[in-house]
């Protein structure tokens, strides 16, 4: 019974991800992109410490860590399509596809390392992957916050005319 509850419950947060992910691109629309995406990576590593947190302080109530997991997962999963209307904003006709493909491969290179640390990490424990996760969030957040601020300066090329 538990297992078609899990498969019910996969289903269904599916298929709400599918509609949320279709509307996302015109939630706040007064806000530019990067701005949405960083609030959608506030919320992420807010719920994730929350989680780690509560997982520490009372491991009981699975209710609460389970929505703040949900939470997590959500915010998370809500990012990809503003990534691409980010991408489609900055990039030329041409570039776009290459640009899009670039980097969904860059990530999944990335991603490889990260996946055989999450599997050793979990082996010591549970938590562990989560604690990495937080920690990779937060120094993200922190430097785009620094970067929103303009304490971290890009240097911008030279226009050629």
């Amino acid at each position: 019974m538990a297992v078609i509850a899990i498969d019910i419950g996969w289903a269904t947060f599916q298929a709400i991800m599918f509609w949320l992910n279709q509307k996302i691109t015109e939630v706040f629309k007064s806000y530019p992109s990067p701005q949405r995406i960083d609030f959608l990576n506030n919320i992420f590593t807010l719920s994730l410490i929350l989680f780690i947190g509560l997982y520490f302080l009372d491991p009981n109530r699975y209710y609460i860590l389970f929505i703040l997991f949900v939470i997590a997962h959500v915010a998370e999963a809500l990012r990809n399509p503003l990534f691409v209307e980010l991408f489609n904003q900055n990039f030329k006709s041409f570039n776009r596809s290459t640009a899009l493909s670039l980097s969904n491969f860059l990530k999944s290179i990335l991603d490889i390392p990260l996946i055989f640390l999450a599997g050793w990490l979990v082996s010591l424990d549970i938590i562990y992957p989560y604690i990495f996760a937080a920690v990779l969030a937060v120094v993200v957040s922190l430097v785009v916050s620094l970067h929103g601020l303009g304490l971290y300066k890009q240097k911008r090329p030279a226009k050629v005319s």
